[in-house]
């Protein structure tokens, strides 16, 4: 599916960019304030594989709230993310990351001091956490245990990012040959917990309603929801940081969900995560 974009700046000048989300063309014009999507959000509708996951990778205390699957922000993450955030009380401090479940180091992605490092917990489940600096013995095969310490908060960013890749779920995109296996597979880390750890983990994730997962998966065939691609965009760079400002994204708040958000990254005169007004 493909479209073009018309967005009139203060000025009046009238801007257009053609963006597509499949390899299919339908021509179609869209003005902003209109989605055209009908349904309301939920979180991944399969079963978590168990509840493997046994320690908070940050501890609680420490964990001032967490922000669920599907945040945006321009123009840097401007789709919907696949991954939750653990925002820390004190980004200053000395923050530990512990291994919520044991397994395997299946990749480490640097540079230093900031870190991501993956997890495979069984076939089917694999973790990660975001933006930390590795213990000098974490590297690529090495076997953690859950709880053990693996890593610190790199001090960069105001959180931890935390999320679980799951065989079990395939997400909605159009065309998954533009997105990695994190987004394909994207699942919530919070439902491999289990017991009191899990009940108060959710208890800090800033969400409005019952749906506290969030999900960061919106297309749909045919209508303007979802996410967007300049024209011409290499499908298999798509989420590279050189085409990071050739997206556009029509979807709910993560926080808010009967809001409707319009994240635009670039191309276009407007770089802003933009709200819908209520009726339009």
């Amino acid at each position: 599916m493909s479209g073009r974009l018309r967005l009139t700046t203060p000025g009046g000048v009238a801007r257009r960019a053609s963006f597509s989300k499949a390899p299919a063309t339908l021509p179609v014009w869209v003005a902003i304030g209109w989605l055209g999507c009908t349904g309301s959000p939920t979180g991944p509708s399969q079963d978590a594989t168990g509840q493997p996951f046994t320690v908070s990778p940050v501890a609680p205390e420490a964990i001032a709230s967490i922000n669920p699957l599907g945040h945006m922000t321009t123009p840097f993450n401007a789709l919907p993310q696949p991954r939750m955030y653990l925002v820390l009380r004190d980004r200053s401090a000395v923050n530990p990351v512990l291994a919520p479940a044991g397994g395997r180091v299946t990749w480490l992605l640097g540079p230093k001091p900031d870190y991501r490092i993956q997890v495979q917990v069984s076939p089917a489940l694999t973790y990660f956490v975001d933006h930390v600096t590795p213990e000098p013995w974490v590297r690529e095969g090495a076997e953690v245990q859950a709880g053990q310490r693996i890593a610190v908060h790199s001090g960069l960013t105001c959180c931890v990012d935390f999320g679980a890749l799951n065989s079990a779920v395939m997400s909605s995109y159009i065309n998954a040959a533009r997105y990695s296996p994190e987004s394909i597979h994207a699942d919530s880390p919070l439902r491999h917990f289990g017991g009191p750890l899990r009940s108060l983990l959710y208890s800090k994730v800033t969400r409005f309603g019952d749906a506290l997962d969030g999900r960061a998966d919106y297309d749909r065939p045919g209508r303007l929801s979802g996410n967007w691609f300049l024209e011409g965009t290499p499908v298999a760079g798509s989420l590279l940081p050189e085409n990071w400002t050739k997206q556009l994204a029509f979807a709910y708040s993560n926080t808010h969900p009967s809001m409707i958000l319009v994240s635009i990254a670039g191309t276009l005169p407007i770089v802003n995560l933009c709200a819908v007004q209520p009726g339009a």
